[in-house]
């Protein structure tokens, strides 16, 4: 009979413990299931657009489904010991703000997860006791914006009734990381979705603009155009401007020289010629006793004198008729140069550049010398260069007519004019037109070559500008100087050797 009863405690033992193990074995399935259940509606939810109800969800269901008594979610701020609260569940309110001790957040950055109350870590002893937390979970981690601790377990000597399983840990931090991925995951969402509102809103503007950008292209289109015509007639206006007073120049010469011819042709003894045809006439019955009285005797002086006269006088007017066709000559190649722009011919040629100056020189020298200027020449020998003949004679004369009316202003008793050519070190010819008249201020050497700029009280600021702009094409420049007002001035025109005009 005892072997029965030690056979029968036995079996009632085994019975007891399989019981036990079985009951175990139901709650480790339905504590199971309740955490699928929270992972399954946490997945369900994962797109809802308002985050903060999967946290209201998390901490029912720690405290409702898996017996927790606490459970919150606290935002720490990474520049504070402060944590706001975002979603909590206990018996008794949370704080909704708490402190994490800088021991407490360096041991949490650390130690990303763990359980308070086994080794009870001191660095979270401060924080156990603001939140009344006997033993709990925690899991610390940094999202977008957002560093999130999320706490579940059991209010302080509590946690003496509450028994958990050793597979809830790892269920707190995968549940957890996966809630804080979902949320991250809503967060960067919603971040898209304003992008891309703000990106539609940008397109819409950009087709805006972009409307704008072609009316203000048709309108800059119309613009150029109208610029242009504007252009072409202020372009025309100052070929014009250029012509006209550059023929201006020439005519003045013309004008001089036709006044010389009519001078010289009005003092021609013409009269007198016809004083001795009549004479003749009158005594053509008795030449021969004509001309042995006194008054026929001096005949023959008087025809020789006459003949005389009338051959100088026929000299000087074929002189200056010959200068008369210079100046209509240089009248008629400035229109030829200005028709030269338009079909782009090269009107460069080789020439002296000493034979230039004198050019220049004889066509003024009558203005010069009934104004009494003295001329004087000083040129060096310099390489002959091949260049536009008429566009530098007319800079040239643009010089020397400066010059004269220069002097002409001038109370100097003896004007003086030097014309002089040199080469220089950096390989250009160097032609100087030197007056001693009234000179300019040293700060006005600059302006003078600017269109309409002059300090001439009839003048029009073209002549200077016009060789400024010839001189360039020609590949060189015009310079002035001068020492002050009534110390005169020089004009200096540079070319280099071999220079020839730019084609357009």
């Amino acid at each position: 009979m005892a072997n029965a009863a030690e056979l029968l405690r036995a079996k009632a033992m085994l019975l007891i413990r399989r019981e036990r193990e079985v009951h175990e074995y139901r709650q480790e399935r339905t504590r199971i299931q309740a955490w699928l259940r929270v992972f399954h509606w946490v997945s369900l939810n994962m797109g809802a657009p308002d985050t903060s109800s999967l946290l209201e969800e998390w901490v029912r269901s720690m405290v409702g489904e898996l017996s927790f008594q606490v459970a919150a979610v606290y935002d720490c701020d990474e520049a504070s010991p402060h944590m706001r609260l975002l979603a909590g569940l206990s018996h008794r309110p949370l704080p909704p703000e708490a402190s994490a001790p800088g021991e407490a957040r360096q041991y949490l950055n650390q130690n990303a997860s763990g359980i308070y109350g086994q080794s009870s870590p001191p660095e979270l002893s401060a924080l156990a006791e603001n939140l009344n937390l006997g033993q709990f979970y925690y899991l610390a981690l940094p999202m977008r914006g957002k560093n999130l601790l999320f706490l579940a377990g059991f209010a302080l000597h509590g946690e003496r009734l509450h028994s958990t399983s050793p597979q809830d840990f790892s269920h707190f931090v995968l549940l957890g990381s996966h809630l804080a991925a979902i949320l991250d995951n809503a967060v960067l969402l919603a971040e898209l979705d304003r992008e891309k509102s703000e990106l539609q809103a940008s397109n819409h503007q950009l087709d805006i603009n972009v409307a704008r950008l072609r009316e203000a292209q048709q309108e800059l289109v119309e613009s150029g155009r109208r610029l242009a015509e504007a252009s072409r007639r202020a372009g025309m206006a100052d070929i014009a401007t250029g012509v006209l007073h550059n023929v201006g120049n020439a005519l003045n010469s013309v004008n001089v020289s036709a006044e010389v011819i009519t001078e010289r042709l009005r003092g021609l003894k013409v009269q007198s010629v016809a004083k001795l045809g009549s004479l003749l006439q009158q005594n053509a019955g008795n030449p021969s006793g004509f001309l042995r009285g006194d008054a026929g005797a001096r005949v023959p002086a008087y025809v020789l004198e006459l003949a005389k006269h009338l051959v100088d006088e026929r000299d000087a007017l074929l002189k200056e008729a010959s200068m008369l066709e210079g100046h209509v000559e240089h009248i008629k190649s400035i229109v030829s140069r200005q028709q030269a722009y338009a079909t782009n011919v090269d009107m460069s040629q080789s020439c002296v550049v000493s034979e230039l100056v004198d050019d220049a020189l004889s066509l003024s020298e009558h203005a010069l010398s009934r104004h009494g200027i003295q001329i004087v020449r000083d040129y060096a020998a310099v390489p002959a260069l091949r260049v536009d003949r008429h566009k530098v004679l007319q800079i040239l004369l643009n010089l020397v007519k400066n010059a004269k009316d220069a002097l002409l202003e001038s109370e100097q008793p003896l004007k003086r004019l030097i014309a002089s050519v040199t080469q220089t070190d950096t390989g250009r010819v160097r032609i100087s037109i030197q007056d001693n008249g009234i000179g300019f201020a040293p700060g006005e050497a600059d302006k003078l070559f600017r269109f309409g700029f002059t300090t001439k009280k009839e003048g029009h600021g073209f002549g200077l500008h016009t060789c400024a702009i010839s001189a360039a094409e020609l590949g060189g420049s015009v310079t002035a100087s001068s020492k002050g007002p009534q110390q005169g001035a020089s004009f200096v025109l540079e070319l280099p050797l071999g220079a020839s005009q730019r084609v357009a």
